[in-house]
Formats: structure tokens, sequence, C-alpha cells
């Protein structure tokens, strides 16, 4: 379980981070995993971890067992320049507090995130090596071995997580360094395991949650959208045909 956000083009990412922070430290928006606590009660602490392009389009990787609210780390984060990051707060569900359990994960051009959670099997091509223990780093193998096959990507990520029926709640973000990918599955926490977006001036944001602050024209994604977004011209196609 996790909070998650892909930003792309010319944002301030100081106030993406600050309102990320918000976030995972559970002060933002209400959803069904309080139940009948407050916000505040479901915390992202479990760790974190960001991925951004550099000035050479170079990935950068920055993760840690810290909260993200409590890590100094996400400051320096502030200052760098990207027009690429994703960003992630983890709530573990499956494997230990480990640096190598928190997203994104990434393998070779490939970045990925996920929220959910998979309580079945997922097989994947045996070049692929697990560092961890989540089910999040095996779904992402699996979905490049797919992709590897058949590189019509929506088609593949579509197919691939419809095969695990035990637990459908899987919202993925999958990145390289010229498109970006979103998928919404469809689950019964509507609120919790939503994604919207924000497409104003030269930005795009897709993010568990609106970033409080950050524009006005947020609009919801509907479960099983799948979001392809150029990551030069900020082209966005939603794909809503199941």
């Amino acid at each position: 379980m996790c909070r998650m956000l892909l930003a792309i083009g010319e944002f301030n990412i100081s106030k993406i981070i600050d309102s990320f922070l918000l976030m995972a430290n559970d002060q933002n928006e209400t959803h069904e995993r309080h139940l009948i606590f407050e916000k505040g009660t479901f915390k992202h602490k479990d760790g974190w971890g960001a991925a951004y392009l550099d000035e050479t389009e170079n990935w950068r990787m920055i993760r840690s067992i810290l909260p993200i609210f409590e890590d100094k780390r996400i400051i320096e984060l502030k200052d760098i320049k990207t027009n690429l990051l994703i960003l992630h707060a983890r709530k573990a569900s499956q494997g230990k507090i480990a640096v190598d359990n928190c997203h994104p994960f990434k393998f070779k051009e490939w970045v990925f995130c996920h929220n959910g959670g998979i309580n079945e099997t997922i097989k994947f091509n045996d070049d692929y090596k697990p560092k961890g223990d989540t089910d999040s780093e095996r779904l992402f193998y699996s979905l490049l071995t797919d992709i590897n096959k058949n590189p019509q990507i929506d088609k593949t990520v579509r197919t691939n997580i419809a095969k695990y029926k035990e637990n459908p709640e899987a919202n993925i973000v999958l990145a390289n360094k010229n498109y970006s990918y979103v998928y919404l599955n469809k689950n019964d926490k509507i609120n919790y395991y939503q994604m919207k977006f924000l497409k104003e001036k030269n930005q795009l944001i897709i993010s568990s949650e609106v970033l409080l602050g950050i524009g006005i024209n947020w609009k919801k994604l509907k479960q099983e959208d799948f979001v392809t977004v150029d990551n030069k011209t900020l082209e966005i196609n939603i794909n809503s045909n199941g």
C-alpha cells in the first residue's frame, strides 16, 4: 500500500514534495483505509523512494527506509533539476522494511512503482533477479517479461494484471525516459486506490491524491483507465476500453 505520484514537464518540485509529504503523513484526503478512524491514522511510514531523470536523461534513484516525512534527504531533493519525477511512500503489506523493498524499482531503462497487493504466485523470466521480497518487485519483472514478448504495452499490462484473481488492487506507474504509463485497476476501495491528474501550463501530474496548493483542474481517472504520456510533448492518451 502506498501513495505515489508522477510529475512531468515544468513543475515546481518544492511544492510537489511539500504536498506529497502531507499525503504520506495521512493529512490530505479521506479514504476507506481510515475506516472508523480519523485522518492521520494511516501513515505511509515504511520507507520511500524517488526516481528522476537528470540533465543527461539518465535515471537517478533515492531510496530510504525512513518515513519520508522524517527523512532529511527529502529536503535535498527539492534542489534537483528534472522534468520527470516519480515519488513513492510505502506502507508495508508484503516484505520487511528494507531498502530493497522500497519503490521505485529500476531495471535498465525502466522504472516502476505499485500501489496494491497481489497474493498469488507471480511468474517472470529467470533473467530477472529480485533483490527484495515484495510482490511489487516481482510484478515489475512479470510485466517486463511480457512486454519483451509483446510491446503493445497497454494491452500487455491489462492482460498481465488480469491473471491475478485473489486481490485486484494494483495501480501502477511504469516509465522510461520517453514514455510514462499509468494503470488504474478495478477495485472496491475507490477512494484509496484512486489516481487523479492535472494537466495545465507546461506540467502534467498524476497522483494518488490531489496535491494541495498545486492547480485547480484536477480530474479523476476511471477504473481500468490506461494512461500513456509522451514525456517530451506531455501529450496524454487515456484508453478506457478495457
